[in-house]
């Protein structure tokens, strides 16, 4: 049986291959690409996206920085209530003596002290039994190895703009972020007997040879600071005292009675030194607004600059029965 010429037409068309189909009259392998204008606003668009982003990304590296800097006090809370345990009171500010009218000692503070208690075994068995006497030199080697090469990262703020610090300080000597309340009495400029020093009658928990229990907290110890923040100045740009030492402040040449080298005053009368104001006995942060404080009961807290002077003041003694205001914490 023929077959039909229409009927043949009909299947080498089938047989054909198809067209592509169409949208808006082109193919769809034959699409333009971006127009300059188009890329423009593209990246523009992507650019506000990523200022948008990047403070929130800051917040929260800080947040966490803070976080470890509020762990790191809490630590050293632990630490210090566990010498309290053992000793019936807390360390030192600083271990100073008098030789006649000649005052002696390496200048050991209470970080020292605190070493056992914070892992730190080997290092205090290298130093210990040298911290009640006058023997010794900066290069030798139980000095160098603890004032100058050994890295505590317990007492560095990870909000330091250098991080975690080595061969740091004037002298280098290792420094802390984490220095002790000495209260309004600092010391006086004279040096010469203990009597008449006060340096040696602070009204905080530290001072020279201190000995301060739980006993003497009469104001309580969830009223107390024990230990601050402080800024450590590495270069002219830097804000903070450039005299922060974690163990020794032999780096400056200044006497073991020069408590600013690791105690925060707060003195009575004209307040020269409000947290972050850069002072020696400043307290201070790099944290934005205001510092962390350690309270003689272990627990924390942020404190603002702006704190009014009269209870800052008051936080730092241990025993003046001043009335502190709920709000501060």
């Amino acid at each position: 049986m023929l077959m039909s010429d229409g009927y043949l037409r009909r299947f080498s068309s089938f047989l054909s291959p198809r067209r592509p189909a169409r949208l808006g009259g082109k193919g769809i392998g034959s699409g333009r690409g971006f127009t300059l204008v188009e890329l423009l606003v593209v990246i523009a668009i992507i650019g506000v996206l990523v200022a948008l982003l990047l403070p929130a990304v800051q917040a929260a590296r800080e947040a966490a920085r803070r976080a470890q800097c509020t762990n790191n006090l809490k630590q050293l809370g632990l630490a210090l209530h566990n010498y309290h345990d053992v000793n019936r009171a807390f360390p030192p500010g600083n271990i100073a003596h008098w030789t006649g009218s000649v005052v002696n000692g390496w200048g050991w503070t209470w970080h020292a002290k605190l070493l056992p208690f914070i892992e730190q075994n080997s290092l205090y068995d290298e130093i210990g039994s040298h911290m009640n006497t006058d023997t010794g030199g900066s290069t030798d080697a139980w000095v160098v190895l603890a004032c100058e090469e050994t890295v505590i990262p317990a007492f560095q703020c990870p909000s330091h703009p250098n991080g975690n610090l080595s061969y740091s300080g004037q002298g280098n000597d290792q420094i802390s972020n984490y220095n002790g309340v000495c209260g309004t009495n600092t010391f006086n400029s004279d040096h010469t007997d203990e009597m008449s020093d006060v340096g040696f009658r602070g009204d905080g928990i530290f001072f020279l040879n201190s000995s301060i229990g739980f006993r003497d907290i009469i104001d309580g110890s969830s009223n107390t600071f024990i230990v601050g923040e402080v800024q450590v100045k590495l270069a002219d740009n830097m804000p903070g005292g450039d005299r922060h030492y974690i163990f020794s402040p032999s780096g400056d040449g200044n006497p073991p009675t020069d408590v600013s080298e690791y105690l925060i005053g707060m003195e009575r009368g004209e307040f020269g030194d409000p947290i972050n104001s850069g002072g020696e006995e400043a307290a201070g942060s790099y944290h934005p607004g205001g510092c962390l404080f350690l309270f003689a009961d272990g627990s924390t807290s942020f404190i603002s600059e702006n704190i009014n002077e009269i209870v800052y003041q008051a936080l730092s003694t241990r025993a003046k029965g001043e009335v502190i205001p709920g709000d501060i914490r």
